[in-house]
């Protein structure tokens, strides 16, 4: 499957910190720990999601003539962590119990942003005709476009780079965080 999730010209660390981030170095970014699992389940590949709601989302871009988004590892698992917090929590929110939201967590973690913003939703896994990671990623991309604010958000155009985190429970409770990066 062809990708089209803009992708440095080579792998150097010079050439991947200039893509994300707007150049921070990833010494100064605080990335969080790498969840153990992203699922207790064994019937889904979240990581497929993850990348399959990203090649979505570049190609939806596209159709407004925008700029497709890179894809930052580090912001991905700032995502992951929210929608790793609000399973094991039990709260569906932009904002935790301790008052942290988008912007703290990412000053949490030293993350540069200069714009963004954050779409979050719950759903579950292998329902309502979601029977691959495939259906659930076409699911999730066209519940975030029949929201008006959630539209918004994905069309800005001076967005740059995105972090999609996913976290499904045994109970196939399905949490999505998409945390949003952009310059002016």
């Amino acid at each position: 499957m062809h990708s089209e999730v803009a992708t440095p010209l080579d792998g150097t660390p010079e050439n991947l910190s200039a893509r994300f981030a707007h150049g921070q170095p990833p010494s100064s970014v605080d990335t969080p720990e790498a969840l153990e699992n992203k699922t207790t389940r064994d019937d889904v590949n979240v990581t497929k999601i993850e990348q399959d709601l990203t090649q979505r989302l570049n190609r939806y871009r596209r159709l407004d003539d925008l700029n497709p988004l890179v894809v930052d590892p580090r912001l991905s698992r700032i995502a992951r962590q929210h929608s790793f917090d609000m399973a094991t929590n039990d709260y569906f929110d932009h904002t935790n119990p301790e008052g942290q939201n988008y912007r703290s967590r990412l000053e949490d973690h030293n993350y540069d942003c200069y714009y963004g913003g954050e779409n979050i939703q719950a759903t579950f896994w292998k329902m309502d005709g979601k029977k691959t990671e495939e259906d659930m990623a076409r699911e999730i991309l066209y519940t975030f476009m029949g929201s008006a604010e959630h539209n918004e958000v994905m069309l800005q155009p001076d967005l740059t780079t995105v972090g999609i985190g996913i976290y499904v429970t045994e109970d196939r409770r399905t949490y999505i965080t998409m945390d949003f990066c952009g310059s002016f």
